[in-house]
Formats: C-alpha cells, sequence, structure tokens
C-alpha cells in the first residue's frame, strides 16, 4: 500500500508499506514481516515527468495553433473600430471604450503568454548578477498594478553579488510571474519575501519566493504548474506554466510548498 503520511516533524512524506506472512522452514507462522520505504522522492519525479509529458503535448498543440490561426489580428483593429462618434466620447459610449480598452489589454496579455509558452524562441545566455537583477524587479513591481499599498516587498541575498549563467530577460519573466502571484495571493495585503542563495559546493544558487496570502491545499499545489489553470479570475492559466518551462529550460527545478495562509516556491 502506498499513501501520504505526516510525519513527526511535520512533513508530509510519501510512504509505501508492504506486509507479508512470516513462517518457519515447516511452514508454522511465526508472524509478519513488515516493510517500510520513503517514497517522496520517488513520488515527486513521477509527478514531474508527467507534467514535463503534459505540457509538451500541450506546447506542440499550443505552437500549431498559434501558427494556423490568425490569433493575433483582432489586438489592435479591435478597439480602433468600434465606435464612430461625432467629436469626443462620452457618458455611456465612454464607458463602452473603457471596457473594450481594458479587455483588449487582458487579450493581448493572454496571447502573449500563449506564443510565449507555445514558442519561446531562443535562449540567450549571459553571466547575470541575480542580486542586481531581483532588485530591480523589486523596484519595478512596487509600481505595477497588483502592488497594493497594504502589501510590502523584502530582499534578502546570502551575498552582495551572486553570478549565474542565465538569460536574464527569461529569469526576469520568471520572477515577475512568481511575485505577480504571490501579491496577488495576498489581497488583504502582507509581505512578500525573496531570498537568493549560492551554495558553493554544488555551484547552485537558489531563489526563494515566500508570501504571506491565502495559501493552496494539495489539489492546488499539484496543479499549479499545469497550463490554463489559474486561481485568479483575470488570470490566463499560463503564468506558472511558463514559470515551470522557462526553468526547465535553464537546467533547473522548481517546487511549491503551501498550506492554510501560507504559500513558498
Amino acid at each position: 500500500m502506498e499513501r501520504y503520511w505526516k510525519a513527526p516533524d511535520g512533513r508530509q512524506i510519501f510512504l509505501g508499506f508492504t506486509v507479508s506472512n512470516l513462517q518457519d522452514r515447516a511452514g508454522a507462522p511465526l508472524g509478519f514481516i513488515f516493510i517500510f520505504q520513503d517514497l517522496t522522492e520517488i513520488q515527486a519525479l513521477e509527478q514531474e515527468v508527467r507534467l514535463k509529458e503534459r505540457m509538451a503535448a500541450l506546447g506542440e498543440m499550443a505552437a500549431g495553433m498559434a501558427t494556423s490561426s490568425g490569433i493575433r489580428w483582432p489586438r489592435s483593429a479591435a478597439p480602433c473600430s468600434t465606435f464612430k462618434t461625432d467629436g469626443s466620447p462620452t457618458g455611456e459610449t465612454l464607458e463602452l471604450m473603457d471596457i473594450i480598452l481594458r479587455e483588449s489589454q487582458r487579450l493581448d496579455q493572454a496571447i502573449k503568454d500563449f506564443l510565449l509558452f507555445a514558442r519561446p524562441g531562443p535562449s540567450i545566455r549571459g553571466n547575470a548578477t541575480l542580486v542586481r537583477l531581483l532588485e530591480e524587479h523589486r523596484k519595478l513591481l512596487t509600481r505595477s498594478r497588483e502592488f497594493k499599498s497594504v502589501h510590502r516587498v523584502e530582499m534578502d541575498p546570502s551575498e552582495p553579488e551572486i553570478w549565474a549563467e542565465v538569460d536574464a530577460n527569461r529569469i526576469r519573466q520568471v520572477v515577475w510571474n512568481l511575485s505577480t502571484n504571490a501579491l496577488k495571493a495576498m489581497p488583504d495585503g502582507g509581505t512578500l519575501r525573496i531570498s537568493v542563495r549560492a551554495d558553493s559546493r554544488s555551484g547552485e544558487v537558489v531563489v526563494r519566493f515566500e508570501d504571506e496570502g491565502v495559501g493552496m491545499d494539495e489539489s492546488a499545489m499539484a496543479g499549479y504548474f499545469q497550463p490554463f489553470r489559474s486561481a485568479f479570475e483575470e488570470g490566463t492559466g499560463l503564468g506558472a506554466a511558463i514559470v515551470y518551462r522557462l526553468v526547465e529550460e535553464h537546467g533547473g527545478r522548481i517546487t511549491v510548498d503551501s498550506g492554510p495562509s501560507e504559500a513558498r516556491g
């Protein structure tokens, strides 16, 4: 039998155990043999493989749709050709135009996410300092529409400069998607902490985002990186899938850990 189990230290582990009869040479029963195995890492790897297979299939489907359809054409035409007015629009016309403009912007973002997920393009890597990149991101984030007066963003680098061989623009996309999701998960306010650590022994860099939001249950965590699934009303369902794909392209790994009223990634 295999099942999830809460360990004494509070960790959620995936436990496998078998039971068999113990007999002597004559076949007389002596008792039972119980064998327990911690299968948490194996289970996580299996889920990761399944997710990669689903994302590969969806990516191919999305690329075909993006290539064969005229998905781009309505973006510039819609907000410009809807109304014909004499003079400056007022009243209900102005309100309707405002709605169309907002919806056009939302559609534009959805299409950008769709195409980035379907056809991310060639990666251009260089030596970049992640601390400076994250600090620039923090300044931009505090001026975004997702950032409210009740939010705070804190940086926690282990060193003044941490260098890595990355595509800086794609890492900015990863950081932006994770940060804005964190802010959306804190509608009543809270602090987003971004830490970055370098492991000199392994040569790896760990970037961690921790928010004080509503958190996720096990089902939401299991489907967090799957495309076309979003917990937010205006979400495209591709932000986290794009993050997963871009991190994977860099040879990295990304995980999410959460509980009631907390989320970490």
